[in-house]
């Protein structure tokens, strides 16, 4: 057990594996949380060599808690009142996120449209807030909405991308907490 949380940080699959096959719940239940971040289905070769001790209904679960993960997140996105409550709160109090010119504030409504749906379909194969935290991601989204480089951006609507990301993430990891394994 002693070595296990390394196994866990490098290969989440193989310390499942492992936790699974020893019996070991709590640190079989962490494994399958840090497995939220990589796709899992289908499962394909090479599958870790821990995965053959492992009962077919234990990996059926984990696949289940992947889907409903996923698809607890996917449904919070669609909630229009959820999604609104994280952009406005992203937003500055004194000015209500008027800030800058009328063009920016609608780049960035559109921004967010595309962020959250975007999300979504990341998060149907990694149900993670690691998934749509990454910077590539983020600023992939900002550069296909804004369509200029990011120094004509006003830093008002970069913080508030910022502020809305962070937000987002903290939601989808309460969302995906919620879901029992």
């Amino acid at each position: 057990r002693k070595a296990w949380p390394t196994v866990a940080a490098l290969d989440p699959r193989a310390a499942f594996g492992v936790a699974a096959m020893m019996r070991w719940d709590c640190e079989a239940r962490i494994a399958a949380r840090l497995m939220l971040r990589e796709p899992i289905w289908p499962l394909e070769p090479p599958l870790p060599l821990e995965y053959k001790f492992v009962a077919a209904d234990t990996i059926v679960r984990l696949e289940s808690y992947h889907r409903q993960c996923a698809e607890a997140a996917c449904r919070a996105i669609r909630d229009e009142a959820w999604c609104k409550r994280i952009y406005n709160k992203a937003s500055c109090p004194h000015c209500q996120g008027k800030s800058g010119s009328s063009t920016q504030n609608l780049r960035m409504n559109d921004w967010w449209i595309s962020y959250t749906m975007q999300s979504a379909e990341a998060l149907r194969s990694r149900p993670a807030a690691s998934t749509v935290r990454s910077e590539d991601f983020v600023l992939s989204i900002v550069h296909k909405t804004f369509s200029t480089s990011l120094c004509d951006i006003s830093s008002d609507c970069m913080q508030k991308i910022k502020s809305a990301v962070v937000l987002f993430c903290k939601e989808i990891d309460t969302v995906i907490g919620q879901v029992k394994i």
